[in-house]
């Protein structure tokens, strides 16, 4: 059996298809298909493990639950079955609790979540994104950063789950949140769920509410932040505005551009930030002309450039 500290190594390494490599060193065979009201099943017998995904889920689903089967199977605890996402989050049992941080490190190992925040305040669209690279669902990504508020220097933060009858459920572990401000912050973070929602709470700190939407229901990602950090503009919203400024009304050049960092990501690995930058602009310094081109060397189209390829490249 993979001890958990090598098990996080190959996660790691392989990010964001740990779960697969690991299964693969496990010998485990994953076999996809309908499951009645569970997302996942395990059967172990003598010298096999048989892993069960239920395939009616979303992908994000199903890379979760497989990841916390894993879980399981690395810390030799003797669970076989497990309910959707969200209730196996908000387990008050303690096996549950640690094969779903487990699962959460094998899915966002630490290095790679730090290297996608890059600052706070963190909002609904940066959480999107780090949920997209690591192939899991908004509020799994959410339920990892809020375990690491210390190492992202985040003094307070939680999730705030909605189920089917409303009634929040708060995964937290160092933010208590009553269930009528959870409500009342659900409505007003709603309102225009594509800002992060702000309000001032005692002198020099505020609370900050990102609204998130996953198969598994809803759910706010809260932050009580001092008050010059929650002030601040977050990665995603000075991304827009740069964008707004490059492209202008050019959506031919903002297609483009967005296909060159596509291309260029997926075929050039094993770079620091500052080296892929300086490639990115010797492989593609001619493919603008014009009005494009002068915007693209301008200062805002290269900082526009460091921070998209930021997600995918160390500082060093």
């Amino acid at each position: 059996m993979i001890e958990i500290d090598e098990a996080l190594a190959i996660a790691s390494k392989h990010f964001p298809h740990g779960p697969e490599e690991l299964a693969k060193r496990l010998g485990a065979q994953i076999v996809y298909g309908g499951l009645d009201r569970l997302d996942g099943l395990r059967i172990s017998i003598p010298g096999k493990m048989l892993i069960r995904i239920n395939n009616t889920v979303s992908r994000e689903r199903q890379h979760f639950t497989l990841a916390h089967e894993l879980a399981h199977a690395i810390r030799g605890t003797k669970h076989t079955s497990s309910l959707d996402a969200v209730n196996m989050l908000l387990s008050s049992r303690p096996e549950e609790k640690k094969a779903n941080e487990l699962a959460a490190e094998m899915l966002l190992p630490r290095g790679h979540l730090l290297r996608l925040v890059h600052r706070l305040p963190i909002d609904t669209t940066r959480i999107r994104r780090i949920a997209k690279r690591a192939r899991v669902s908004p509020i799994m990504a959410a339920y990892r950063l809020t375990n690491l508020v210390e190492d992202l220097n985040m003094p307070n933060a939680a999730v705030v789950f909605f189920g089917d009858n409303r009634k929040p459920s708060v995964w937290s572990k160092t933010l208590r949140i009553a269930s009528d401000a959870a409500m009342q912050l659900s409505e007003k973070a709603r309102a225009n769920p594509r800002a992060l929602y702000r309000e001032p709470q005692a002198p020099g700190e505020t609370i900050t509410a990102a609204a998130l939407r996953s198969q598994n229901g809803t759910a706010l990602f809260v932050q009580l932040l001092p008050a010059n950090v929650a002030a601040r503009k977050t990665w995603d919203e000075k991304l827009k505005e740069l964008a707004d400024r490059l492209f202008a009304d050019d959506a031919s050049f903002r297609q483009s551009f967005s296909g060159t960092i596509s291309q260029f990501t997926q075929h050039v690995t094993g770079l620091v930030l500052r080296n892929a930058v300086a490639q990115f602009n010797e492989r593609y310094a001619d493919r603008w002309s014009g009005a494009a081109g002068k915007r693209f060397r301008s200062p805002q189209g290269q900082e526009y450039l460091r921070m998209r390829l930021a997600d995918w490249f160390d500082t060093g």
